[in-house]
């Protein structure tokens, strides 16, 4: 019987499709990315290496990547995801007090799209930007965004992600995108217990897909940190950010809901206790769990 149940695990180990089936679909299934990962570092001092080291780990699991600018070392996001194979839902950031440089961000994000028309998917103008800038403003630089892509000759949908609740109370905002929406939506800042928390995610997204049944929701972040103290019923650490991360990855590949994992590296200089500790990867590149289908850990039990 060992050795059999030895076959069938290396069996599982070597099917690829196996291992997916166990875990999850990239198809579905991408990651938030941003470059500022080591810490004492400037934004403007990371290199085009080191970015493109960033995505060769990226590719070993996801095939999508969503990110939040264009700015500093997110310049070489793109050609890096080119490099690699990963598509990009491209993030443009609003500048609720320049407007010239909002627009510029959006120029340089739509060359970006045309230098690599097979990578960028989409553009996200602004992300849970609305109260810093107008509904209004934020429709303006949607509708500037699509006539610069218009103009490069470039068909691509222009969104803006806000979380699930702001959606849910301007609903009307989502007249003005393209084909879906991008939420965000946390069970971990609604204080749900790791236990209760996918029941926790699928009320939230519920209440959006019936305030807003026009439109296709793609999931622009969910996760759970790692580190901090206790957030109501919300308890961090690796353990149940693994736990999240798997019940999630599964629940959005078996309802093909297009979603990105918040984030792939923690990031220092974000805030405290929290904000600094939602990535799956370490700010030293390591994994803090492993992010694959967990098929070679699940047959190594069989075997003892």
């Amino acid at each position: 019987m060992r050795k059999i149940l030895l076959l069938a695990g290396l069996a599982i180990l070597c099917c690829p499709m196996v291992c997916l089936a166990a875990g999850f679909d990239p198809q579905y299934v991408g990651v938030g990315y941003q470059p500022y990962h080591t810490p004492g570092k400037g934004w403007g001092d990371y290199t085009q290496a080191e970015i493109e080291a960033d995505m060769r780990l990226i590719a070993r699991n996801f095939k999508m990547i969503r990110t939040w600018s264009v700015e500093y070392a997110n310049a070489y996001t793109v050609p890096a995801a080119h490099q690699y194979g990963v598509a990009v839902h491209l993030g443009l950031w609003i500048y609720p007090t320049d407007d010239l440089k909002t627009k510029a961000l959006i120029n340089q994000g739509v060359q970006q799209a045309v230098q690599y028309p097979n990578m960028v998917k989409a553009l996200i103008v602004g992300n849970e930007c609305l109260g810093d800038v107008s509904e209004a403003a934020i429709i303006a630089y949607m509708d500037y965004a699509r006539n610069a892509l218009k103009q490069a000759g470039l068909n691509l949908p222009v969104s803006t992600c806000q979380t699930w609740g702001v959606w849910v109370g301007h609903a009307s905002l989502a007249d003005h995108v393209d084909q879906f929406i991008y939420a965000n939506i946390y069970p971990f800042w609604d204080q749900a217990s790791i236990g209760n928390a996918i029941n926790q995610f699928e009320s939230d997204y519920n209440a959006l897909k019936k305030a807003i049944p026009s439109k296709t929701i793609i999931v622009g972040e969910t996760g759970w940190p790692s580190q901090g103290p206790p957030h109501g019923g919300a308890v961090p650490g690796i353990a149940q950010e693994q736990q999240y991360f798997r019940q999630y990855v599964q629940w959005a590949s078996a309802h093909k809901v297009t979603s990105f994992i918040f984030e792939m590296f923690d990031e220092p200089w974000k805030g405290e206790p929290y904000e600094a500790h939602f990535g799956l990867y370490t700010t030293g590149s390591q994994p803090k769990f492993p992010i694959s289908s967990g098929a070679a850990a699940a047959n190594a039990l069989l075997l003892e």
